[in-house]
């Protein structure tokens, strides 16, 4: 590995792809495991507890699919300036486009 990041919008795109995919699975098991009938467990004290684990691991896995969403549109959003920024900085190039000099 040469240790440089290429970021190009296959990149982005796989990037964004993968944690949406990410937060479709988290969010549909998030939703499976607060449907899971606990009362065929047995006893009422295991009931009491798997009853309290649902509601805390499916909460957290639907959060977790919250931030995966909302790391997928950064991710976007950073592919979108970067693309602007790639074009503003070619058409300036151009020639006839206009030139800034750095001091």
């Amino acid at each position: 590995m040469s240790g440089t990041l290429v970021l190009d919008d296959t990149a982005l795109s796989s990037i964004v792809t993968t944690l949406k995919n990410a937060a479709t699975r988290m969010q549909t098991l998030s939703h499976s495991l607060r449907g899971l009938d606990d009362d065929v467990a047995g006893a009422d004290p295991l009931i009491e507890g798997l009853h309290k684990m649902q509601e805390a691991l499916s909460g957290r896995l639907g959060l977790l699919a919250v931030s995966l969403n909302e790391l997928a549109t950064k991710v976007s959003d950073v592919g979108t300036t970067l693309h602007d920024t790639d074009h503003k900085l070619g058409a300036a190039a151009a020639p006839g486009g206009h030139r800034r000099e750095m001091l």
